[in-house]
């Protein structure tokens, strides 16, 4: 009688990479790349892994055991393990997020296939499979160690899962593009591309890092599964101020500890510092905190883009109302209250349904990392329906009521005749708060309008009714202090005066190139039929993008005496030396004219004029192959009348596994020119958005990008 055959006693598992990958829509991950122990796959779709062992399997029947855990990081709250059999029967702490359905032989008798899925309600995470267990017969059994990782995330391409997306190219733009452009300023004037932003959401360790972030919030694990509450929970842990998160927020203009927010380009950057010294990054703003949801939402398979609000209101009462406070001259009091409108404010949206809601707030959902008020005990915001915000149904969970005051609050103005004594209510704007709502568009680097999204034409009947909804469930929830209701047009005074910048080939209407002098006129006119009176203070003040004023560049204060349609003008001076010391901060110049007349009427002007900062050029070779070493060389000339000190070129793009992508050059003399050659290699082919940035002690913010193609061979 021939000797028995030896058992196997070794295992090695083929996590099949190029196949599943194809098949999960997963391929660009670092992590499913041939030579890792890890795969990324999404939640609802099978994948198959080769269990080649180091012995002939028994001609008879097979049966395997998989032994699996979840990444727990270290907290005994997020523990879970479970033995999987191909059988239904398996043992564990709760039911197994995965189904083993198919078990066959190989024609060399030593592999095995093992067909895995997980279902739309498995919670996405990192999980292990730590032990083979082979089942010759029911008593004769071996068990060997294995250690691969299954990183399961959301799958928008399964019409089952809650983050379903089914316009493909829709699909292909908020999951799986990973360069974007951010909108910073304002296009009522600007009329420059945004901000180009790598979300580098494929790239190692961002999707590991956004897990590790996850298992600091205050999640059940099992939670895990629920878009709403990881989107919730996300807005919390990308902000460090509650959970230790991600990134540290500042306007504070000092920025010596970390980064001047404006240096940023991406969040790949970001989350590598994060991953590696397990600290909030520093430092972010608004636009920083909006990208890096972006790269997070991507990493997990949501459906996810960066939305810009601008003349955003903060209303920090609850109230529907932005309050603004003038002396009798027409000159602002500073600082009256907290309410604030900032330039812009950058959020995200979220694709998901909203099944505990209904079908009909299905779709994008506004989400907030920015830190500005606490809701529901931690700094968080959303995710909200886009349709509760437009219908202003500020009730719908989460945060629709400060959402809703962001694009659509009501700026009532208030004249003191005895500075400061008493208060005589002048003006209400229910329009200016809430313009050019903006996202990149899908498939291109220009700008998509979204205000429609968000809120009625200013002045329809929609918007009036809609803002009636708003107030009155705002009154139920216990506000005593609202606005006014919405006056259809035909039912306001005529306005009996006019603001406006006059256009000119000197004005700096537009656009101010950093470090050169400007001038701007500001024109009021008497548009009634008889003789009027009062005072328009006109200014020009450096603003940051959270709407602080940070200083007064140039101030008119303006009599008028003015008849029947005329009209009078007001200029201001603008040096450079005034504003470039704040180089390193996301600002604009605005000029602001606030009129009171002797009847105490008021009427402001807020004009946002950006900052033209220096250009970069980019050279790209003919030709750039996947693997293979080639040259890009980022050069700048220092147009300014003051030398670059501490200057550093950095780029940032898909596919580059190099860590030496920032270089310091010498000082740059005024007049003079500098370069940085990169050595790079790319290790994906196909298209590809690179973004360059230039940094130094005088100014950020100077940044670039390019679009080439990476040939495979």
């Amino acid at each position: 009688m021939s000797a028995p055959k030896p058992m196997p006693t070794e295992v090695s598992l083929d996590l099949c990479h190029r196949d599943n990958g194809f098949l999960h829509h997963t391929r660009q991950y670092q992590q499913n790349e041939e030579a890792q122990a890890a795969l990324v796959v999404r939640r609802g779709a099978p994948f198959r892994l080769m269990l080649k062992f180091n012995a002939e399997l028994n001609s008879g029947i097979n049966i395997i055991a998989l032994t699996m855990s979840n990444e727990n990081y270290g907290q005994e709250k997020l523990r879970r393990s479970w033995t999987l059999q191909e059988i239904s029967s398996q043992t564990g702490d709760d039911k197994c997020p995965f189904k083993m359905n198919l078990v066959k032989s190989k024609s060399d008798s030593t592999t095995l296939c093992v067909q895995l899925s997980a279902g739309f309600d498995a919670p996405v995470s990192k999980y292990r499979i730590t032990k083979v267990t082979l089942f010759h017969s029911p008593s004769l059994a071996v068990s060997m160690e294995a250690n691969v990782e299954i990183l399961l995330i959301y799958n928008p391409f399964h019409i089952d899962d809650p983050v379903f997306m089914g316009v493909d190219k829709e699909r292909q733009e908020f999951v799986m593009e990973d360069s974007g452009m951010l909108f910073l300023r304002n296009p009522g004037t600007w009329r420059g591309p945004g901000k180009p932003w790598f979300f580098g959401q494929f790239e190692s360790p961002v999707l590991d890092c956004v897990l590790l972030l996850l298992s600091g919030s205050q999640l059940a694990w099992e939670e895990w599964a629920d878009p709403v509450k990881v989107a919730r929970a996300l807005s919390a842990v990308i902000n460090s101020i509650d959970e230790g998160g991600l990134l540290v927020g500042n306007w504070s203009g000092n920025y010596e500890d970390g980064r001047s927010p404006t240096e940023w380009t991406g969040s790949l950057k970001i989350f590598r510092e994060f991953h590696t010294n397990k600290r909030p990054v520093m430092f972010g703003q608004c636009w920083v905190f909006s990208g890096c949801l972006t790269s997070a939402g991507r990493a997990l398979g949501i459906p996810t883009r960066s939305v810009t609000n601008f003349s955003s209101a903060h209303d920090t009462h609850a109230n529907l109302l932005i309050d603004k406070f003038y002396h009798s001259t027409g000159e602002p009091f500073r600082d009256k209250n907290s309410d604030s409108i900032w330039n812009f404010h950058v959020w995200n949206e979220m694709w998901m349904t909203r099944p505990n809601l209904g079908k009909r707030y299905n779709g994008w959902q506004a989400v907030d990392a920015t830190p500005q008020e606490v809701s529901g005990g931690f700094f968080q915001t959303g995710p909200c329906p886009l349709l509760a915000i437009r219908e202003g149904e500020v009730n719908v969970p989460h945060d629709a009521n400060f959402i809703f005051s962001e694009v659509n609050a009501c700026v009532k103005r208030y004249v003191s005749p005895d500075n400061g004594e008493t208060w005589i209510e002048a003006h209400s704007d229910p329009e200016s708060v809430g313009k050019f709502l903006s996202t990149k568009a899908v498939g291109s680097f220009e700008r998509q309008d979204l205000t429609n999204l968000y809120k009625y034409e200013e002045g329809s009947s929609e918007e009036q009714a809609t803002f009636e909804r708003a107030r009155e469930l705002a009154r139920q929830a216990g506000n005593e202090r609202l606005p006014p209701p919405r006056v259809s047009p035909d039912g306001q005074e005529a306005p009996v005066w006019r603001l406006r910048i006059l256009p000119g080939p000197d004005a700096a209407s537009s656009g101010i190139v950093f470090g050169q002098d400007a001038s701007v006129e500001v024109a009021v006119k008497n548009l009634s039929d008889r003789d009027r009176a009062g005072s328009c203070y006109c200014s020009a003040v450096l603003r940051n993008s959270a709407g602080k004023d940070l200083k007064e560049l140039s101030v008119e204060n303006v009599k008028l005496d003015l008849p029947a349609n005329v009209e009078t003008t007001a200029k201001l001076s603008i040096n450079a030396w005034q504003y470039t010391e704040f180089g390193n901060e996301e600002v604009d110049i605005v000029i602001q004219a606030s009129l009171t007349d002797t009847e105490n009427r008021v009427q402001t002007l807020d004009h946002v004029i950006g900052i033209l900062y220096p250009d970069l050029l980019i050279r790209i070779p003919e030709s750039i192959k996947k693997y293979r070493t080639s040259e890009i060389v980022v050069e700048l000339k220092n147009d300014l009348e003051f030398a670059l000190t501490d200057a550093k070129f950095s780029i940032e793009a898909p596919g580059l596994r190099s860590y030496d992508l920032e270089q310091k050059v010498d000082d740059i003399e005024p007049g003079a020119e500098a370069a940085a050659t990169f050595k790079v290699r790319f290790y994906r082919a196909g298209p590809i958005t690179l973004v360059a940035s230039f940094s130094s002690k005088q100014v950020t913010g100077v940044f670039q990008q390019a679009s080439f193609y990476v040939d495979y061979y």
